[in-house]
């Protein structure tokens, strides 16, 4: 178990978005599969949007709040670092593996979140947690569905 504050674990997951929309957007600069850069555009708008969503968040809770102790069995000091980053392994990435690798993402931020809203206290820090989480499920669940659809192209 880690005790972090919440602006670090804020920070940690927004940097997680952050660097995920700069891998998307290097590789697809460099795919030269129309259907694939397509994807990766979209992945790296995606976790822009993240990013922003979680900032937006941080910007709009007070020091209270960024400032509680919370105890995760899901650190977020190194989630960033946990992730394959290398370009040149992943510049021949098939459609699927790089579905996979956005679905990767979301997922180990919907873990941390999940720990969180069901054990932070007190219940406000707790609520914060939840609507993130509800937020990063939703965003999956639209990746999931506009990806199927990229499938069909």
């Amino acid at each position: 178990m880690a005790s972090e504050q919440v602006r670090n674990v804020l920070r940690c997951t927004r940097g997680i978005h952050e660097r995920a929309a700069i891998f998307f957007t290097h590789l697809a600069k460099r795919c030269q599969q129309e259907r694939a850069r397509m994807l990766l555009d979209y992945l790296a708008g995606h976790e822009r949007h993240l990013a922003d969503a979680i900032l937006e968040t941080e910007a709009g809770a007070g020091d209270k709040i960024l400032g509680t102790w919370v105890t995760t069995t899901k650190p977020v000091a190194h989630l960033v670092d946990q992730m394959d980053w290398d370009e040149a392994h992943n510049e021949g990435a098939s459609f699927d593996e790089l579905v996979e690798t956005g679905l990767e993402i979301a997922n180990r931020v919907i873990e941390v979140y999940d720990d969180l809203a069901r054990r932070a206290e007190p219940a406000w820090v707790q609520e914060i947690f939840f609507q993130l989480l509800d937020m990063e499920q939703q965003e999956e669940k639209l990746m999931a569905k506009q990806t199927l659809r990229a499938m069909d192209l």
